[in-house]
């Protein structure tokens, strides 16, 4: 199975540990929902951050490629407009 690998980009320190997803859309979900949790910097500083995926692993051969594309920046919250 293919699987894609993303990584935080904080914009002041750079990119944090990569993480494994089964897809975009649950990356993005779990990026969202990190986001939404108000002891986190991402919550207190989404300004600084941003949800890359940096490329693909393929579990059956063992093969990762290096694609790195832009997904989303960390969601703005209404309190805080």
């Amino acid at each position: 199975m293919i699987y894609g690998f993303y990584s935080i980009k904080d914009l002041k320190t750079g990119y944090l540990p990569p993480e494994v997803n089964i897809n975009d859309l649950a990356a993005c979900r779990n990026f969202e929902h990190a986001c939404s949790r108000t002891e986190t910097l991402f919550y207190t500083h989404p300004g600084d951050y941003q949800l890359w995926k940096l490329g693909t692993f393929d579990t059956d051969t063992g093969v990762t490629v290096s694609d790195p594309k832009f997904l989303m920046d960390a969601p703005i919250h209404m309190e805080d407009k």
